[in-house]
């Protein structure tokens, strides 16, 4: 946390924008006092059972959540990610509350849902893309911005107006084409997109 702050007061002096990628579990009054220093914040969202918490992650659901609403709620640019793995937080039912969570804060907060692949002591079964796909299709019901990650797939990567449906960020892989406005809206139809920009 001291470290972030420091460098992320230097970081601004310079003129340069601080993003945070984070599983999320900070104290209240320490994120509030970096939330100031941070344009946009990528939090990781595992589950949205206690019991995988505790007993994968070691760790408690509710501190996520409310750093995931702190955040919100101050204006700063905010994604969520969920590592999908199967037979541990893949049905339908907890994507479903997951989802639901994200769109109850707002529907344009972006949601990515990324594969996982066994590494070290995990050994689930990497996750197949189709059911990243059934993810994304079950959030798009209530999400605008629903991407797919660490698998290459024809769809779930570029950023779609939801107005128009124009492709305003073209990605393959770590290749990213901006067809944003200087002001970062869709380059067809203008509308606002949540988007860092700069």
């Amino acid at each position: 946390y001291e470290f972030v702050r420091d460098t992320g007061r230097l970081a601004h002096a310079a003129g340069l924008k601080n993003v945070i990628v984070t599983n999320g579990y900070l104290n209240r009054e320490p994120l509030r006092e970096l939330l100031p220093l941070i344009d946009a914040a990528n939090i990781d969202l595992k589950s949205m059972d206690e019991d995988f918490y505790r007993k994968i992650c070691k760790g408690k659901l509710q501190p996520i959540l409310d750093a995931i609403a702190l955040c919100h709620e101050t204006g700063v640019h905010l994604e969520v990610t969920n590592l999908v793995i199967p037979g541990h937080n893949d049905d339908e039912e907890q994507i479903g509350r997951l989802v639901s969570f994200v769109a109850d804060l707002s529907p344009n907060i972006p949601l990515h849902f990324s594969a996982y692949h066994p590494a070290y002591k995990f050994t689930a079964p990497p996750t197949d893309p189709g059911r990243l796909l059934e993810a994304a299709r079950l959030a798009r019901r209530q999400l605008r911005y629903v991407f797919l990650g660490n698998v290459l797939l024809d769809e779930g990567t570029d950023t779609i107006c939801p107005d128009c449906g124009a492709v305003a960020i073209e990605r393959s892989g770590y290749h990213a084409v901006n067809h944003l406005t200087a002001a970062g809206g869709c380059p067809r139809c203008g509308r606002p997109l949540p988007v860092v920009v700069g």
